[in-house]
């Protein structure tokens, strides 16, 4: 069976804004209002496939295609767009790793949600990050309990780049 599969990856842009302020927490204030008057001043960071892998956003059959009656080359052309569908969105969470330290970063859209979505959503969330092993090797990731297939995948590499060659 063939399958049109839509693969997404996180890549993040920076800004340098500089602001007279009271407080640390009034200069994030006036450098998040100040970076919607500069939206041409965002610089791509360089994208990282060995701290970030891409993500199975959306599969299709060919079969599926052909039960909701589009064509293929429709099938096609929706995935492949720039513009994301409009049910999926990412949050992010954001680490230290110098420092152990993280912290979500809300968007726009999740404090949007009702409040039953957004429970919804981290409950699903915290079943996944629980699912991590806390203070153990990442290659002991129960792949049963994380089911997703990207999770898996990185499971698989992990396994691998963690277990000695027959060679060496």
């Amino acid at each position: 069976m063939k399958y049109l599969v839509r693969l997404v990856r996180p890549r993040f842009e920076t800004q340098l804004a500089v602001v007279e302020a009271v407080d640390e927490e009034d200069a994030h204030v006036q450098a998040m209002t100040q970076s919607f008057s500069r939206e041409g001043d965002w610089r791509l960071v360089d994208y990282s496939s060995i701290d970030y892998r891409c993500h199975v956003e959306e599969c299709v059959s060919d079969e599926d295609v052909q039960l909701d009656e589009t064509t293929t080359s429709e099938a096609h052309r929706r995935l492949s767009s720039t513009a994301s569908p409009d049910n999926n969105k990412y949050l992010l969470m954001q680490a230290n790793v110098g420092t152990g330290n993280g912290e979500i970063v809300l968007q726009p859209w999740f404090v949007q949600e009702d409040n039953l979505m957004a429970h919804d959503l981290c409950s699903d969330w915290s079943s996944d990050i629980e699912c991590l092993p806390a203070g153990e090797p990442l290659d002991d990731i129960d792949i049963e309990g994380t089911p997703n297939a990207t999770n898996r995948m990185l499971a698989a590499a992990l396994d691998k780049r963690l277990k000695p060659s027959k060679g060496g």
